[in-house]
């Protein structure tokens, strides 16, 4: 049997009922008044041809009158969007050199370079970029560019593809005002540094912040991505840039309690004794939240051991005895923290162990004479 018999087959075997749901072929209907049964089954070829990368059948429905931007009733995707998708580069090809429509939106409104940016397929999206794509179309649900979810997933080759298609480096998301550099940063894989890198090679702002003051390296260092972060120090990146929540790279380093970030952090120059979140010191941070090594090395570092917070008076080792802390406690002192010194409500650090019922934190205390009250 011939292909076109085939199809002819098809059609009376299988779409004829869908046809006649639909309306009169030839008199309006939801068929339109133009398109005859075999066309239409041709576009429903089409979709699936393009869905499962079968270039021979996709050649064969167009050849039968199959729209090239026939639409899935469903999702709205259309055959390109469908290639696109699946990385079928030949079929994305072929339907371009018939004017398929490469800006068209699917129901979620995604375009057929979104489609292909999401699935990683770097040379469709060159290929779709060459015909005009737009690449600052936007995801409506996040505001986010191609080259946005390119740089969260830390794709490299979709990243050069997209900037050597005339993507915005520095193009802010609707949303959160994130740039790609800062996304690249905040994806925290395992190829986020890279994303990063191919970035800021290409030349992406260094020090832009998106709406709550993140910069990429903050963004780095929220995530716990070490090697990012290297890589934006590496570059210049700003250790003492400030969150509007007032956090520092290494205010958030410390509040991770990740001894290799505070000291990557302090290699580049990063203040230990610079305020925080909340206006805490870094150290202050970390032993309110149990982070021992973390406050060992900030101290040694240069830390303030007994710097107090602006709200209470409350020192390092008062944070450690309010949370019976016994390991942060007897780090505090090992390295000369003052156990006589007393909070704004006039309470030591054994005072306050003793209100909690923490018996061995106050004996502790108790040889280094921390007064009771």
């Amino acid at each position: 049997m011939t292909p076109g018999r085939r199809l002819r087959a098809l059609i009376g075997i299988c779409w004829l009922p869908w046809l006649a749901a639909c309306g009169d072929v030839g008199g309006g209907g939801l068929l339109g008044p133009s398109r005859t049964a075999e066309a239409i089954v041709a576009d429903r070829v089409l979709l699936e041809a393009a869905d499962g990368g079968r270039l021979d059948q996709a050649a064969f429905a167009l050849n039968l009158g199959a729209d090239v931007d026939a639409t899935d009733r469903t999702d709205g995707r259309t055959p390109l969007m469908a290639a696109a998708n699946g990385g079928w580069t030949e079929l994305v090809a072929l339907l371009l050199t018939l004017d398929a429509d490469v800006d068209r939106q699917s129901v979620v409104g995604w375009t057929a370079l979104m489609y292909a940016t999401n699935a990683g397929h770097a040379e469709v999206a060159r290929r779709l970029l060459a015909a005009g794509a737009d690449p600052e179309a936007e995801d409506p649900a996040f505001g986010y560019t191609p080259l946005m979810v390119a740089a969260l997933m830390g794709d490299t080759d979709m990243i050069a593809a997209l900037a050597d298609g005339g993507a915005d480096l520095d193009r802010r998301s609707r949303n959160e005002g994130d740039t790609p550099l800062i996304l690249a940063a905040a994806g925290g894989g395992r190829t986020s540094p890279l994303a990063v890198a191919e970035l800021l090679v290409r030349g992406a702002a260094l020090e832009a912040v998106n709406n709550g003051g993140l910069t990429a390296l903050l963004a780095a260092t929220l995530v716990g991505s070490r090697p990012a972060m290297q890589v934006l120090l590496d570059e210049g990146a700003d250790p003492e840039a400030r969150s509007d929540q007032g956090y520092t790279p290494l205010g958030l380093a410390s509040l991770r309690g990740d001894p290799a970030m505070v000291r990557t952090l302090l290699s580049a120059d990063a203040d230990p004794n610079t305020p925080a979140g909340e206006g805490l010191a870094p150290l202050l941070v970390a032993a309110a939240n149990g982070h021992v090594d973390a406050a060992a090395l900030l101290i040694t570092s240069g830390a303030e051991v007994d710097a107090t917070d602006p709200q209470r008076g409350r020192t390092a080792l008062i944070f450690a005895a309010d949370r019976g802390d016994a390991a942060m406690v007897d780090m505090l002192l090992d390295l000369g923290a003052d156990a006589t010194l007393a909070d704004a409500d006039g309470l030591t650090a054994r005072a306050i162990a003793e209100r909690q019922g923490h018996s061995i934190v106050v004996d502790m205390l108790s040889v280094f004479g921390s007064a009771s009250l």
